[in-house]
């Protein structure tokens, strides 16, 4: 587990947090206090499963493609544009609802909303525009069918807790968080 300066005044985290002989996880970061807490949470990851499966998804998507390409070489064009509409279905329409947090902001503090690109790209562009110092930090992310409604039925769940009735921002200790946020979400859990 090391944290070093690179050669162009980053800081290059290398850790495996399943210890000696366990997956090794690498990132290189702007700032050392950025390195720290990506650390820290590669460290706490250990052990959960990623919220998101890619490979699960990967497989899935080239069957589809496999089985949309032998209907098409047999000129069945009906059934070839069936199967492609499911293609959207099994990349969950590429959208995620996600938990963020920010260390440099209070405790219990979480950002809540959906994407359409990766949730961790979402975290680097969100680290990018706010005046944050230090980056957002993916906690958890679902894939979901329908982002828009899911999101919505997130937020009307979790109103109370919101820091800020225009904000994307929610208070209260996660587990509770979590749990009213699977409610919300489940009808569109891909």
């Amino acid at each position: 587990m090391s944290i070093k300066p690179t050669d162009d005044g980053q800081w290059k985290v290398d850790v495996q947090p399943g210890g000696r002989g366990g997956r090794r996880v690498r990132k290189t970061l702007p700032t050392r206090a950025e390195a720290v807490a990506w650390q820290r949470w590669a460290m706490q990851q250990h052990g959960k499963e990623l919220p998101w499966n890619a490979a699960a998804i990967a497989q899935a998507l080239r069957s589809t493609v496999d089985e949309a390409c032998r209907l098409m070489s047999y000129g069945d064009t009906d059934e070839f544009k069936s199967r492609v509409k499911e293609i959207p279905k099994l990349l969950g329409k590429g959208a995620y609802i996600y938990v963020m947090r920010c260390p440099s902001h209070v405790r219990d503090l979480y950002k809540i909303g959906f994407t359409t690109v990766n949730p961790e790209q979402r975290a680097a562009e969100l680290s990018g525009v706010t005046a944050s110092p230090v980056r957002f930090e993916v906690v958890e992310a679902w894939i979901v069918t329908d982002a828009k409604a899911a999101e919505a039925s997130v937020f009307r769940a979790l109103d109370a807790r919101r820091a800020n009735k225009s904000r994307e921002f929610f208070f209260g200790r996660y587990r509770d968080i979590r749990a009213d946020l699977w409610e919300a979400i489940k009808p569109w859990a891909a």
